[in-house]
């Protein structure tokens, strides 16, 4: 049986975390970056909400990213090393 095929939803998120995570941010200062409060941010994070097209556009340049780039599977894994960035 396959595994649940991922959304970009699922991607986003994922990269959004990763490249917090890699950044030294908390969900807290992200979330006042965004002006949400930290518990929206955590439910976005983890999918209970999705993104906004605003969201994207702020977090984008935060982490000097290119939309699209939060889009892609590959946006926070260094082919290099083999491991996420």
């Amino acid at each position: 049986m396959r595994g649940k095929k991922r959304t970009s939803n699922d991607i986003l998120r994922k990269n959004i975390k990763q490249l917090r995570i890699d950044s030294g941010y908390t969900q807290g200062k992200i979330a006042e970056v965004l002006g949400v409060e930290e518990k929206h941010y955590s439910s976005l994070e983890n999918g209970r909400y999705n993104f906004t097209l605003k969201n994207l556009d702020i977090l984008s340049e935060l982490f000097n990213k290119h939309s699209w780039e939060l889009l892609k599977d590959d946006c926070c894994y260094d082919s290099k090393n083999d491991k996420e960035k």
